[in-house]
């Protein structure tokens, strides 16, 4: 099995070197978390580390604001766009619909620039303007289609709805995809850190510990041998 390495610092480790190439994986939590920094490391990481270029597909942020809100990392994202290693494309609320008729647009510009890496932030949003849960699945069942035939290893973000003692994505999605990282929200006291957890992860030997997750000056960095409740 090819491994599509994250290149975040102590997360790849956790499922065995990174993603199955061209898998379709989720990372889910709450607002706040840090989904979408996670999704644009992974990017901005196979393209400076590992020569694969990538593209941000977002349903929600326009790029203005999502190029200002990476630069606190030294992500220059504007840069690699100019180079053509890095794609931006964003449908507005009004137009989230368009980005499924627009499948067959969206698989030419990644066969034009070689990309390797998807990001799509966010799932939510998609599901959110479907009236029932049948058209739901609808509609993300055609995601997937759309998916598979892009020969890309993909990324979406997702907010979370809790199950049990597991945090999955909301509308039952997560059945239907190859992999699922869950970021937490724990208290320790009167201070609120983040916890990661592999909850899913197809033909991988993965962690099932909650281990810690920080926003760092770089990024995103896992802790995957400390305790999540350590002092």
């Amino acid at each position: 099995m090819t491994r599509i390495p994250t290149g975040i610092p102590g997360f790849d480790e956790l499922i065995e070197g990174g993603f199955d190439e061209n898998s379709t994986n989720i990372i889910v939590g709450s607002a706040g978390t840090g989904k979408t920094i996670f999704a644009l490391n992974f990017l901005y990481n196979g393209i400076t580390k590992y020569k694969e270029n990538g593209i941000y597909i977002s349903l929600e942020e326009k790029k203005e604001r999502v190029y200002v809100h990476t630069e606190r990392f030294g992500w220059n994202l504007e840069d690699l766009e100019k180079k053509n290693k890095f794609v931006f494309v964003h449908y507005p609320a009004q137009q989230i619909e368009k980005f499924i008729e627009d499948a067959p647009y969206l698989k030419d510009l990644i066969k034009e620039h070689k990309i390797k890496r998807v990001v799509i932030d966010s799932a939510t949003s998609l599901m959110l303007l479907q009236k029932d849960a049948y058209a739901r699945r609808q509609i993300f069942l055609k995601l997937m289609s759309i998916i598979s035939g892009w020969g890309c290893t993909v990324l979406l973000t997702s907010e979370g709805t809790q199950k049990g003692d597991r945090l999955v994505p909301k509308f039952n999605i997560e059945y239907l995809v190859d992999g699922v990282v869950a970021v937490h929200t724990v208290r320790k006291g009167d201070v609120k850190d983040k916890a990661l957890e592999i909850v899913k992860m197809r033909g991988t030997k993965h962690s099932h510990r909650l281990v810690p997750m920080k926003i760092v000056k770089e990024g995103i960095a896992v802790y995957p041998t400390q305790g999540v409740f350590n002092k």
